[in-house]
C-alpha cells in the first residue's frame, strides 16, 4: 500500500507479510517499526487527527488501532474476513472495503460501534467525494458505487466495459471521478 504522512509530517507504511506498521521521520531519517498482532497483516494504514494509526487487519477481519506514544494496540473484529482498504470521512467516521467477503464497513472510532453491509463482489478502494459521499471501485464487477456515509445506501454504476475491473479511483477537484 502506499505510504502516508501523518498530520506531525511522519511518513507512515505497513508490511503486509511480516504484520506491522513503520514510521519514518523525514526531517531526521530516523525510523521505527512497531509490531501488530501476528495475523494482522495490514493492508491500509492512515493516521487520524490525533496522531493514532489505523490499519485493516486484512488475515484477522479486524480495524486496528495504533498509539505510537505508548505502542498500544486496539483492535475492533469485524464480521468481513478480510478488511481491505479505508478511509476516513469528515463525520469522524472510518469506512473500509472488505474485498473478498463483499462487505462496506463503517467504525465509529469514538464508540468502537461496527456496523458492516453486504454489497457486489470484490470492493477496493474507496475515497470520500463532494458533498460526503463515499465512492467505491470494484475490482470484481465492472462498477463503482456511491455509498451514504448515514444510511450506508448505496447507487451503482455499471462501466460500459464488461471486462472492466476497477482498483483504486481518485476524485479530480471539480467532483469528477477517475
Amino acid at each position: 500500500r502506499d505510504p502516508v504522512e501523518a498530520p506531525d509530517g511522519s511518513i507512515w507504511w505497513t508490511g503486509m507479510w511480516a504484520s506491522l506498521a513503520g514510521r519514518l521521520d523525514p526531517e531526521t531519517g530516523a525510523m521505527q517499526e512497531y509490531r501488530l498482532p501476528p495475523a494482522a497483516r495490514p493492508h491500509s494504514i492512515l493516521p487520524d487527527a490525533e496522531g493514532r494509526i489505523w490499519y485493516t487487519g486484512n488475515s484477522n477481519g479486524t480495524i486496528g488501532r495504533l498509539d505510537p506514544q505508548t505502542g498500544l494496540i486496539t483492535e475492533f473484529s469485524t464480521q468481513a474476513r478480510d478488511p481491505h482498504t479505508a478511509i476516513f470521512h469528515p463525520n469522524g467516521n472510518l469506512y473500509f472495503t472488505a474485498q473478498h467477503a463483499g462487505v462496506l464497513g463503517r467504525l465509529d472510532p469514538r464508540t468502537g460501534e461496527l456496523t458492516e453491509i453486504p454489497t457486489r463482489k470484490r470492493p477496493y478502494g474507496i475515497k470520500v467525494g463532494p458533498k460526503g459521499r463515499l465512492w467505491v471501485a470494484y475490482n470484481g464487477t465492472n462498477a463503482i458505487a456511491a455509498m451514504d456515509a448515514d444510511t450506508l445506501a448505496l447507487e451503482y454504476f455499471d462501466i460500459p466495459d464488461a471486462d472492466t475491473r476497477i482498483r483504486r479511483l481518485d476524485i479530480a477537484s471539480d467532483g469528477r471521478i477517475w
